[in-house]
């Protein structure tokens, strides 16, 4: 019976289906291939959080210096916690120090670059020359 079902058509679809299948879960880290046990494979939500905060306060310093005026800056971004697991949390307000041309002017392009940058209104962002 075994040597009829082996021979038989649908027995190569059987086996090409289970082969496929087979490889579906091992790329999708099925069968022992999920290191979710693992501390160092996991980063916990606020690490993810920290890692965020940590991105856009060096990007909008990078950017900050691209402004004529500002030789060098140093941001910080205070963040609401996410409302619910998954969301991602919002800025609260950011703080600028800079060093360079201590103008209006100069101040009022931080003040809209990071306005734009994280969708809030100017009064959630203290800038200041050293």
């Amino acid at each position: 019976m075994l040597k009829k079902f082996f021979s038989s058509k649908g027995a190569c679809y059987f086996v090409f289906a289970l082969a496929a299948g087979l490889a579906l879960l091992f790329i999708s880290g099925g069968l022992n291939g999920d290191k979710s046990d693992s501390p160092y494979s996991q980063v916990t939500e606020l690490e993810e959080y920290e890692i965020c905060e940590s991105r856009s306060e060096k990007k909008i310093e990078e950017m900050l210096t691209a402004l004529n005026g500002v030789s060098s800056a140093q941001v910080l971004l205070t963040v609401n916690e996410a409302p619910e697991k998954g969301a991602r949390p919002s800025v609260r307000g950011v703080s600028v120090i800079y060093s360079g041309s201590d103008t209006s002017d100069i101040k009022l392009k931080i003040t809209m670059l990071v306005s734009t940058a994280f969708g809030i209104t100017s009064d959630k962002i203290y800038v200041t020359c050293k």
